[in-house]
């Protein structure tokens, strides 16, 4: 799948500016992120506390910073591998199924018991929005889980791929990611990546 020029054009000049910097890269992505189910209402305006609005139809949308980049750099051609981790419900198979779609590697994504990382959004008609974000599955994608994929990504950086990571995942292991592996990162360089969770 790849993303259609008017998709393209859509996107935030920052975005597309650093999409396009990953087509030209050497080599390959390696995101360590998160995964979401997000749960999206669209309303007239968003509710006060303790107040009840009607709504649209809800949708259930893929999400998460991590698989957000992970399939974004994936449809413009450039070969991704995702880690993080999904639950033990059917969100993890709307999930895994929409990454497989965009052409990410999910080999070596985390299964864990319980839920998979949800969002509740609520869209107004102004387009402000609300966010209840709960973490599930991606609280447990731990500086152990990328430690053990620490030769692999090594391998893969001396070679001139490029990590990519997500505070969503938590910013120890964003952090862990990047000064373990004297990774280059979406945020800088690895002393950026501490500085900028410190």
């Amino acid at each position: 799948m790849v993303i259609s020029e008017e998709e393209h054009e859509q996107m935030p000049e920052p975005v597309r500016e650093r999409l396009e910097a990953l087509k030209d890269a050497p080599g390959s992505v390696i995101v360590v992120g998160s995964m979401n189910a997000d749960y999206t209402v669209t309303t007239k305006r968003l509710p006060k506390p303790g107040e009840t609005v009607n709504g649209g139809a809800m949708k259930v949308l893929p999400g998460g910073k991590g698989a957000n980049q992970a399939s974004a750099a994936a449809r413009l051609g450039v070969n991704v591998q995702l880690l993080g981790a999904v639950g033990e419900d059917s969100n993890a198979d709307f999930l895994l199924g929409k990454l497989d779609e965009a052409g990410v590697d999910t080999a070596d994504i985390l299964h864990v018991e319980g839920p998979s990382g949800t969002t509740v959004i609520t869209v107004s008609a102004e387009g402000e929005n609300t966010i209840v974000y709960s973490p599930g599955s991606n609280a447990k994608a731990s500086a152990g889980y990328v430690q053990s994929h620490r030769t692999t990504m090594l391998a893969g950086l001396a070679a001139g791929h490029t990590l990519l990571q997500s505070a969503q995942i938590g910013s120890y292991v964003s952090a862990y990611a990047a000064t373990k592996l004297g990774a280059q990162s979406a945020y800088g360089t690895a002393e950026e990546v501490i500085a900028y969770f410190s």
